[in-house]
């Protein structure tokens, strides 16, 4: 998220308005921010964000909650959503916020009208059984494949009144595991963007399908905690817009857990389909 903002804000200064900034990275040089116009340099020395050289600071909470930072800032921008409908909202509001987060005003003007179970706004929850499956399914895949041909029939209404067709690259498919990912590019529209949640940190699109790709418990690869992530849920799901479509073998439901932290990760998944139930009574 950090670096679509600052390549928004080179985009928009350069080069009229060349100024002098500074991104945290990592002491390794990683999370360095590639600056296209020059205006943007990577440090990992806190004293070279207090020393009031520069214009622009970019880094995360741990940077700017630094006693050395406190009083340095005459603005300080966190990331705080503006693209998930109200309806959208309302689940990561539940499961990952306490009920505290809000739906940006004009957010509510989106949506999207298409032919098939994938219209108007909000969560949905699509179940494809299957069996075996570890790190692909492509019984998900041919079931996303069917929905997007629907969807790329639709229109998509955006926040600031105006509507179009809704185009390929206007949806978004994200997976836990490389596997599935390869599986879903063969078999989706070009033009589909499809990815891991770590590529898709901080993006968004008018539509977003989450395919969980596993059979069941006993198929998990990894720990549970790693497909059942709520950071991964949460990015996931708040890519969207207008729809959010969690697909998913039933099975994942009734796994049993074996410790507490695990009914907490399952939860989150299980309320999605619950509110998913309520919006559809």
């Amino acid at each position: 998220m950090i670096h679509n903002l600052l390549a928004e804000v080179e985009k928009y200064a350069a080069p009229d308005e060349p100024f002098a900034g500074l991104k945290k990275c990592g002491s390794d040089g990683s999370n360095s921010y590639e600056s296209k116009h020059g205006l943007i340099e990577n440090s990992n020395e806190i004293a070279d964000f207090a020393g009031r050289g520069y214009e622009l600071v970019a880094g995360t909470a741990w940077l700017f909650c630094r006693e050395e930072l406190d009083g340095t800032l005459n603005y300080l921008f966190i990331d705080k959503t503006r693209r998930m409908h109200p309806d959208v909202c309302r689940f990561i509001s539940a499961a990952i916020y306490e009920d505290r987060l809000e739906s940006f005003a004009d957010c509510a003007n989106q949506g999207i009208e298409a032919p098939g179970s994938l219209t108007g706004t909000g969560i949905r929850y699509v179940p494809v059984a299957h069996e075996g499956n570890t790190r692909e399914s492509p019984e998900e895949a041919e079931a996303i494949k069917g929905l997007i041909g629907d969807l790329l029939q639709g229109r998509y209404f955006r926040a600031d009144g105006t509507s179009g067709p809704l185009k390929p690259e206007e949806i978004m498919v994200v997976a836990p595991y490389n596997a599935q990912v390869r599986c879903l590019r063969e078999a989706l529209p070009a033009g589909v963007r499809v990815g891991t949640v770590d590529k898709f940190q901080g993006q968004e699109a008018a539509v977003c399908f989450f395919s969980m790709a596993t059979s069941s418990g006993e198929e998990i690869p990894r720990k549970l905690e790693f497909l059942f992530s709520r950071n991964r849920l949460n990015v996931a799901i708040s890519r969207a817009r207008c729809l959010a479509v969690l697909v998913c073998n039933p099975a994942l439901l009734n796994i049993r857990c074996k410790n507490e932290e695990q009914m907490r990760l399952l939860n989150a998944l299980c309320l999605f389909v619950e509110i998913v139930g309520e919006d559809h009574e």
